[in-house]
């Protein structure tokens, strides 16, 4: 049963009386009724690994998110060199703070990733809506 759920699997869109197909072979089956079991399953074993190697890990849907703490500062500025940081304004100008952590700058972005939305410094979600769209133009394009 789980060799067939998770091979020969199609995608349909049905959209302005025209109907494509795809099959497909990536991601877990959302909305099915095994779908939650399998990404436990995934996540589960994800979770107890970085556990051991003494990583505290949150996890909220698809979203991990790692926390860790080093004796070596060279471990924990490699990491500072990889954080993004934003300013969410609508109308407010103002001067680009300068923002560190462990000696290093933080890169300020016009727009992040949180979730799975893709959050925007005009907070229009134009991004994100584009993104949207050209995922699903991957998916149903051959």
């Amino acid at each position: 049963m789980a060799c067939s759920y998770l091979t020969q699997r199609k995608i349909t869109v049905n959209y302005a009386r025209e109907t494509v197909t795809k099959s497909t072979n990536k991601g877990c089956v959302q909305g099915s009724i095994c779908g939650p079991t399998f990404w436990n399953i995934i996540i589960d074993s994800l979770l107890q690994r970085l556990t051991d190697a003494k990583v505290h890990c949150q996890a909220f849907a698809d979203d991990v998110v790692l926390a860790f703490s080093s004796e070596s500062s060279s471990t924990i500025e490699n990491a500072a060199n990889e954080a993004q940081a934003m300013v969410l304004t609508k109308k407010l100008k103002f001067q680009n703070p300068t923002i560190q952590m462990a000696g290093s700058q933080i890169n300020l972005v016009e727009e992040i990733k949180v979730l799975g939305l893709i959050i925007d410094t005009r907070l229009n979600f134009r991004s994100h809506v584009a993104a949207v769209c050209k995922s699903l133009s991957k998916s149903t394009s051959y």
